[in-house]
């Protein structure tokens, strides 16, 4: 598995570099983050969850979107939107047996009650803040 997480953070970094325009970074001093925002996409074979600061999830819209009038329903459909680029290319260029749709994202409302204790997981930072990149194979 932990050679398929860093596949996807791979990806990931490649689809938020090249479609979102952000950098990603090494990881900064401050420890302290709360993520604000979670998408997530799951049928029954896979789940893959991205949760982020409000910060980045801010910053990745205002560069979608380019505009700086932002609303919470742009920032979900965004996140959702990124998600479903990375999914979709992850799974089309390593995990084709696990589905031949991607499904469709959903915004995860409260991640404060979000279970995520078995999922592998990997910390990306872009503009000092972290992205959590979290894909399970469903048993």
């Amino acid at each position: 598995m932990n050679q398929i997480m860093e596949k996807l953070k791979e990806l990931t970094s490649d689809v938020l570099c090249k479609m979102f325009f952000l950098i990603e970074e090494a990881e900064p001093i401050q420890k302290n983050f709360v993520f604000k925002y979670g998408v997530c996409l799951e049928n029954n074979k896979f789940s893959m969850i991205l949760l982020f600061t409000e910060k980045i999830a801010y910053l990745l819209t205002e560069n979608f979107l380019g505009t700086e009038e932002i609303s919470e329903e742009d920032i979900f459909d965004t996140l959702k939107e990124a998600l479903n680029i990375i999914a979709g290319n992850f799974i089309g260029l390593y995990m084709k047996n696990l589905s031949d749709k991607v499904p469709v994202p959903y915004a995860i409302k409260n991640i404060n009650e979000l279970k995520t204790e078995s999922y592998p997981a990997k910390i990306m930072f872009f503009n000092e803040n972290p992205l959590k990149l979290m894909f399970k194979i469903k048993e």
